[in-house]
């Protein structure tokens, strides 16, 4: 049961971390956007 539970937190941690990614390179994408 504890295996269970360390694998959701790491999912849910890893989930977290690619929403930050996705919204980091959309601020990139936007700035680029800017530029042009």
């Amino acid at each position: 049961m504890e295996n269970l539970e360390a694998d959701l937190a790491a999912h849910l941690h890893y989930r977290d971390l690619q929403i930050i990614i996705d919204s980091k390179e959309e601020e990139c994408q936007h700035k680029i956007m800017d530029v042009y």
